[in-house]
Parts: C-alpha cells; structure tokens; sequence
C-alpha cells in the first residue's frame, strides 16, 4: 500500500526513505514523506520487521501499557496497540513532523 501511494506522487518506497535519510542524516525508523508537502507516516520499528505498524500524521495520544508495548488513540475513537514505547512513538512523530517542515522550507526555497 505505501509503495502504491509513493508511486502515485512519482517515487518509490525506497526513494523516500533514502531521501528522508539524506536530507535529515536519519539512519534508522526514517519517517516517510508520501505525499512531501501534505501526508507521510512514521514506522513504529523497522519497516522491515512483519510487527512494523505506519502511523500517519495525525495527532495523536500515547498511553504507555508496559515496558516497550503502547496505546495509540486517534481523535475519531480509533485505537491501536503496537510494540513500542511511548517515548519512541512520541519521538518518531516528531521526526516525521519536522521532516515535513523542513521538506516545506527546502521546497518553497526553490521555487
């Protein structure tokens, strides 16, 4: 589903992630710029791993249940559960916030 959506803006998955990777220097759980100036998503671990879950740029609340395992709450009453901390999907929402802004400020500047 990701690799059709970055299809659908002319990138690939892969392209990006690399690119992501390049302009922030994020070496790992890089997040992904779907659509660069509106939509992406942050993995909750490495995307390479079957437990990875994609949570895209909304807001959200974190309640930590145990150690290393968390309640996302979505603001239309949706919830999931992932493996993963509170403080890392804070952080990973965070990397994916500002990799939008950062992408906004370079795009603007060349135009």
């Amino acid at each position: 589903l990701l690799e059709g959506a970055c299809n659908r803006y002319a990138s690939t998955l892969e392209g990006r992630l690399k690119a992501i990777k390049k302009l922030m220097n994020y070496s790992v759980k890089t997040p992904l710029l779907i659509e660069p100036n509106l939509f992406g998503a942050f993995p909750t671990m490495s995307y390479r791993h079957l437990e990875c879950v994609w949570i895209f740029n909304n807001p959200i609340h974190v309640e930590e249940v145990t150690k290393g395992k968390s309640i996302i709450h979505f603001p239309n009453g949706h919830s999931v559960f992932v493996n993963a901390s509170k403080h890392v999907l804070l952080k990973q929402h965070q990397r994916l916030h500002t990799s939008l802004n950062i992408y906004g400020i370079h795009h603007h500047r060349k135009k």
